[in-house]
């Protein structure tokens, strides 16, 4: 059975404060939104690495791969994607 991909694209997800030592100079501990999985982006079968939009101060700051699925939490939050996807073309 195929697998499915856990966080959609557009969800809010919060990153782990350890990533362990191969990922210490990721961005770490804060929010980010999902940009989609390695099998959106380039095809195949992987849905467990993800690109991320870093999020600071309600501004997304920064695009970063791959993170992977156990390393990140959906979570609620206020902040209204739909309009930084907007602001910043990330369609």
């Amino acid at each position: 059975m195929k697998k499915k991909q856990k966080f959609k694209k557009g969800t809010i997800v919060r990153i782990a404060d350890d990533l362990g030592e191969s990922m210490s100079h990721f961005d770490k501990g804060c929010l980010a939104v999902v940009a989609g999985t390695y099998s959106q982006q380039y095809g195949g079968t992987n849905v467990n690495s993800y690109t991320l939009y870093i999020i600071d101060k309600r501004s997304i700051v920064c695009r970063c791969s791959w993170y992977e699925e156990h390393q990140l939490t959906e979570t609620k939050s206020k902040l209204d994607v739909n309009a930084m996807v907007a602001r910043y073309h990330l369609r």
